[in-house]
């Protein structure tokens, strides 16, 4: 499955629907939809927030596939460079009211992900996330 969206946050029901969608088709378990639906919602909202200067158009790309034991989602933008990968960890030890804003979002789809990559291709931005089957 491909589809591309917009770079406005009106576009995160389009992006659910289209996994759920995807899901039905494929007969995928809510134990793996659902941590797949957070991690793109999360990294989707961060390239509509932080990737594009405000005013700016630009799209934003899924791809879906099933393998045989994983589901892997493919997002690329042609926003500046960045790896959200890169960001150090949040702290969670610390009192909520003296941390940071930040890294939260990114740290959850490590969490809920058994595989993520970044990589820069030309004037994209690649990200590569895989859930396993089982």
């Amino acid at each position: 499955m491909q589809q591309d969206f917009g770079n406005s946050l009106a576009e995160l029901a389009s992006l659910a629907k289209a996994l759920e969608d995807f899901g039905q088709r494929e007969n995928l378990p809510p134990a793996v939809i659902g941590p797949l639906n957070l991690a793109l919602d999360e990294l989707f909202t961060n390239i509509v927030q932080h990737g594009y200067p405000p005013g700016k158009e630009g799209r934003i790309f899924l791809q879906l596939r099933k393998n045989e034991n994983s589901v892997e989602a493919l997002l690329q933008d042609q926003a500046p460079a960045y790896n959200p990968f890169e960001a150090p960890d949040p702290d969670l030890e610390s009192p909520i009211e003296s941390r940071p804003i930040g890294g939260l979002g990114v740290h959850l789809v490590k969490e809920l992900m058994d595989h993520w990559e970044y990589r820069r291709d030309s004037d994209q931005n690649t990200i590569i996330l895989r859930k396993n089957l089982g």
